[in-house]
């Protein structure tokens, strides 16, 4: 290739490198302005059935905080997690100011046995009951502001606070929308 058409191409991939940078921040101002938005997901994994279904078609609302209201126990949310390469997708079972602890492997929030949405109880192992210890001690048995205790529909645990601990209120991306499509 001549030194012409060399400097040229690489002209031109960097003028579209340029591009594309230019079209992806203002892609990226125009949602973070906008104020709610939904997503359509489709979920893989099992981790939340029998409530969500592995290839599931939901929707997210997403956006700024306000776009949320008030998280509650039960809600399902859309976060980052440092222990996935993809968004996950659990229910939130602990808020901030929620007394928690463990005993004999279960989640107690606020004095009362944490379930998953089909009533049982969430029965954790000796590791995972341990990585939600560490919280309870640390934080002295009350979930602190901005972070929260989610888990999945498995009562042994999957991948949720039982392994990673709590979730910050900056990694939740958005919250599930109930639909007539989404079982209850």
């Amino acid at each position: 290739m001549s030194r012409k058409k060399h400097f040229l191409a690489i002209a031109f991939f960097g003028l579209a490198f340029g591009i594309i940078l230019v079209l992806s921040i203002i892609h990226a101002t125009a949602v973070a302005s906008s104020p709610c938005s939904l997503l359509p997901m489709r979920v893989e994994g099992g981790s939340m059935s029998p409530r969500i279904a592995p290839g599931q078609l939901i929707q997210i609302l997403q956006g700024q905080p306000s776009c949320l209201g008030t998280l509650k126990h039960g809600d399902v949310v859309l976060f980052h997690s440092d222990s996935s390469r993809v968004p996950l997708i659990k229910a939130l079972r602990g808020l901030p100011g929620d007394k928690f602890a463990v005993s004999d492997g279960k989640i107690i929030i606020n004095d009362s046995t944490a379930t998953n949405s089909a009533g049982q109880p969430y029965q954790l192992s000796p590791p995972r009951a341990a990585m939600i210890d560490l919280y309870v001690h640390d934080d002295h048995g009350v979930i602190p502001p901005d972070s929260f205790l989610v888990m999945g529909e498995n009562p042994a645990g999957s991948i949720d606070s039982s392994r990673f601990g709590l979730v910050g209120r900056q990694a939740i991306m958005g919250k599930l929308v109930e639909t007539a499509a989404t079982p209850p």
